[in-house]
């Protein structure tokens, strides 16, 4: 998926990004104590575990605008508006805004990996070391960095699986989801970044874990990169689908109200999706949008210090037994012209492993 610089860069294209958080928030509003509806659950789930958050939420929203909570919706929106759908559950307009926002991510993923493609097209038509990058990707400093890596390549040697012996039976495989690395490239704050990892996995039982992991002391000289062995995901099988979304934040002060708020909301949206007839949380990015904006309204942190979300999925069984690797995010600032890496640029790995067990 598109680190922020370059979404907000497509919206010029697909229009604003679709938000669920207005629809999170008439939860907190409207929802029952006690009851068994959707928004109920998530309601009555959030207050008992930490009703400050709520009241800070409800507080926060009534302070934002009435253009910031109208919020222009984008071409990916369905017929149904959020103003005329009282004729429509609370469910189903969060499932129908949810499959939304997805559509409008996986265009803008379609749309950056066409451009990707089209310059390693090129390069091979002219050699690589002729090749030099089209103004289109030029204009963006995060699409610049990724179509040079995909044009110059990585190799990546996958280790075989062993052979069976006659009459065994293979174990049922069991996957994880690492953070293996995280390294500084460069940053223009004087001193050290504390920065930390927020992540939304969801499985094909539709578990949701939200996690946050410590903080990471780093810059961009004698301490640029660290090497976490977190597990975002443990090992275990998922069902046949596994979706992971994470996002580079740096502390300015919230870090331990901002975790014990995503604890919170991670759990509330997972019980709000059990609830339903049919889970509407089948995106981790959905999830973790909700969380960062319901956090962002409770004025935990200030909008600057989130560096950007991506997205990784394995549909199947055989898409999760393909796809064991290491798999590189980079984030990377707001753009100010191709040459000057400036403000923040960060690499994340993520490994997707497998063990095997009974």
């Amino acid at each position: 998926m598109a680190t922020r610089s370059f979404t907000k860069q497509s919206e010029q294209i697909f229009g604003p990004e679709p938000s669920l958080v207005p629809l999170f928030v008439e939860a907190l509003e409207t929802g029952q104590r006690g009851g068994s509806d959707p928004q109920d659950v998530f309601a009555t789930t959030l207050r008992e575990s930490s009703p400050d958050l709520v009241d800070r939420i409800l507080d926060g929203w009534k302070k934002t605008s009435g253009a910031d909570q109208t919020r222009a919706t984008s071409r990916f929106q369905g017929v149904r508006d959020l103003k005329k759908e009282g004729d429509y559950s609370w469910e189903e307009r969060v499932r129908d805004r949810a499959a939304e926002y997805s559509a409008f991510h996986e265009s803008i993923a379609r749309l950056k990996r066409g451009l990707i493609k089209g310059e390693v097209s090129r390069a091979l038509e002219v050699g690589v070391s002729n090749w030099t990058p089209s103004d289109e990707v030029k204009a963006n400093k995060s699409l610049l960095y990724e179509a040079t890596r995909a044009v110059w390549g990585e190799l990546v040697t996958s280790p075989c699986d062993g052979l069976l012996a006659d009459g065994e039976t293979p174990a049922k495989p069991k996957y994880a989801l690492r953070l293996s690395r995280i390294e500084c490239h460069d940053k223009d704050e004087v001193g050290h970044d504390e920065v930390y990892v927020v992540s939304v996995a969801v499985d094909g039982s539709m578990g949701l874990r939200a996690e946050t992991s410590p903080q990471y002391r780093m810059n961009d000289s004698d301490e640029n990169v660290k090497w976490p062995n977190r597990y975002l995901y443990p090992g275990s099988d998922p069902g046949g689908f596994l979706d992971l979304a994470v996002e580079l934040w740096e502390d300015d002060g919230g870090y331990g109200e901002a975790a014990a708020a995503i604890a919170a909301l991670g759990a509330a949206i997972a019980a709000a999706g059990a609830a339903g007839v049919n889970p509407y949380v089948v995106a981790a990015g959905v999830a973790l949008s909700i969380i960062g904006g319901l956090i962002g309204i409770a004025g935990l942190f200030r909008a600057d210090v989130r560096y950007g979300q991506e997205e990784l999925s394995w549909l199947s069984a055989t898409d999760l037994a393909a796809g064991v690797g290491p798999y590189t995010f980079s984030f990377i600032n707001r753009d100010t012209g191709w040459t000057d890496f400036t403000q923040w640029n960060y690499d994340l790995q993520i490994d997707l492993v497998v063990t095997s067990g009974q």
